[in-house]
């Protein structure tokens, strides 16, 4: 990835600190692994949009990364007017939000975040988030 405008939420899980000390490291990766499951059947969905009178399929996926109790979940999204299937884009990167929370509450790891926009750098291969919205 490179510099881009981007869509990117922050979440931090509440209690991460007490729900470690107080489960096996088996609990916690199986209830990360069942909260991120949930939360990417909402965005990995096939998407139908029209593009040059013929309809097409495409799968969009939305970005993520975990640190311990930090995720972050990015999507880009142009400064000029976009194209239908970034809209579309976006929509998943919204819905993934939103699935999060609904399975944060299911798996009992309560989250709280927030979506900013703007430009950054994001290389998730050498680990570098760098840039207004991420702060």
């Amino acid at each position: 990835m490179s510099k881009a405008f981007r869509y990117i939420a922050c979440c931090d899980v509440l209690g991460f600190k007490k729900f470690v000390e107080q489960s096996s490291l088996d609990i916690v990766i199986e209830r990360y692994e069942e909260l991120f499951h949930r939360a990417k059947e909402c965005s990995e969905r096939p998407t139908i949009f029209l593009t040059e009178g013929k309809s097409a399929i495409r799968f969009e996926y939305v970005s993520y990364s975990i640190f311990s109790d930090t995720i972050l979940i990015w999507t880009e999204w142009p400064l000029e007017k976009p194209k239908q299937e970034e809209v579309y884009a976006v929509q998943n990167f919204f819905d993934m939000v939103g699935g999060l929370v609904g399975a944060s509450i299911h798996a009992k790891l309560p989250i709280r975040g927030g979506v900013a926009y703007g430009e950054c750098f994001i290389d998730p291969r050498n680990n570098k988030y760098i840039g207004q919205p991420i702060i």
